[in-house]
């Protein structure tokens, strides 16, 4: 359960591919298992039949909460729809998680060549490129006075 709210994190996919071997010949937790994970693998089916995102997460949430609930009823807890419901997860978590998402995607994009690093050269407060040559002038004059010194 405390991995709930974080359905693509690395910890609640070890516990839900755990749970076959967790609760091996327990039908109804099986059951509810396997309805869940059917789900989370027809995501993309979803999309192309027009349903939308958020029909798919209400489903997939819906779903949790039954395999939550049989599998607490097994281990002896009587958690009811609202307690499963209840969970402190401030909304930083999720903008952190976007994120993420969005940066990892960008750059596997950016480092398989299927998008381009924008560049825009700007010059310095105004200097011209004659203003940069006067500078790296005296820069290797005043060097070298230095250096005779």
């Amino acid at each position: 359960m405390a991995t709930r709210m974080t359905c693509v994190s690395a910890p609640h996919v070890e516990a839900l591919n755990a749970v076959p071997i967790e609760f091996y010949g327990i039908k109804p937790i099986m059951d509810r298992w396997e309805e869940y994970i059917v789900h989370l693998m027809q995501g993309s089916v979803f999309e192309e039949e027009g349903q939308t995102a958020s029909f798919w997460e209400m489903k997939r949430a819906e779903l949790l909460k039954r395999l939550l609930t049989v599998m607490g009823t097994h281990l002896g807890y009587d958690f009811n729809q609202a307690q499963i419901d209840r969970v402190y997860f401030p909304n930083i978590h999720n903008w952190i998680q976007d994120d993420q998402c969005t940066i990892n995607r960008g750059l596997a994009k950016l480092f398989k060549n299927e998008i381009a690093l924008p560049v825009t050269v700007v010059d310095n407060v105004g200097a011209t490129g004659a203003d940069f040559a006067s500078v790296n002038t005296e820069k290797s004059s005043t060097a070298g006075r230095r250096k005779r010194s």
